[in-house]
C-alpha cells in the first residue's frame, strides 16, 4: 500500500533476512502517537515513527506468512517456536481434541516445549513419542514437547482462550 512501510524485525529491533521469523514493524503516516495514560504500553509500542506489533512473521519467497503471535512464540534450543503450530499439529492426531503449548523449563532450567492435552471422549491416550513424531514432522524437531499433560480440560480465561500463564505455572511433572 503506498505510503505504508513494513519491516520484520528480531529481538534487537534489527531487521531479520527471508526465512526468519521477525516481529511485525509498521510506519504510516496514521499511525498512533500512543495510549491514553498507559505510557509502558506506549514506550513498549510506539517507537519514533513505527510501531511494534505483537504479531510475528517470516517472509517467504517475497510474502508474509503469519507465524503467531509474538507473545505465544519462544525460543527452545535457538530455534523458534509458534506454539499455535505445535497444538495445531497435536490436534492432527484423532486422539486429541484439544491442545494448550507453552515454554517451561526442564530441570536443567533449559526452555522446552510443554503440551497439555484434552483427548476426544473415549479415545486411548497417545504416547508422548508418537505425539512428539507428529511435532517433529510438521513443525521441526526444536518444537516437540517434552512434557505432554492430559486432562479433562484446559485452563480458560474469561473470553475462552486459553490461559497459558496457568499452563506455565504448573507444578513440575516429569520430563520426557
Amino acid at each position: 500500500v503506498p505510503g505504508i512501510g513494513i519491516e520484520l524485525r528480531g529481538e534487537d529491533d534489527e531487521p531479520v533476512p527471508p526465512g526468519t521469523p521477525g516481529r511485525l514493524w509498521i510506519r504510516s503516516g496514521s499511525n498512533t502517537s500512543g495510549y491514553w495514560r498507559r505510557k509502558e504500553l506506549t514506550e513498549d509500542v510506539v517507537r519514533g515513527e513505527w510501531l511494534r506489533m505483537g504479531d510475528t512473521l517470516e517472509e517467504r519467497d517475497g510474502r508474509y506468512v503469519y507465524v503467531g503471535r509474538a507473545d505465544d512464540m519462544f525460543k527452545v534450543d535457538g530455534g523458534w517456536v509458534s506454539g499455535t503450530q505445535v497444538e495445531a499439529a497435536l490436534l492432527e492426531h484423532p486422539a486429541v481434541a484439544e491442545a494448550g503449548v507453552v515454554s517451561r523449563p526442564d530441570g536443567r532450567g533449559l526452555a522446552r516445549t510443554s503440551a497439555a492435552i484434552v483427548l476426544e471422549s473415549g479415545a486411548d491416550e497417545p504416547a508422548t513419542e508418537e505425539l512428539r513424531h507428529l511435532v517433529s514432522a510438521g513443525v521441526g524437531e526444536h518444537a516437540s514437547p517434552r512434557m505432554v499433560s492430559v486432562r479433562s480440560e484446559l485452563p480458560r480465561v474469561a473470553s475462552g482462550k486459553i490461559n497459558r500463564r496457568a499452563l506455565r505455572e504448573e507444578p513440575d511433572t516429569a520430563w520426557a
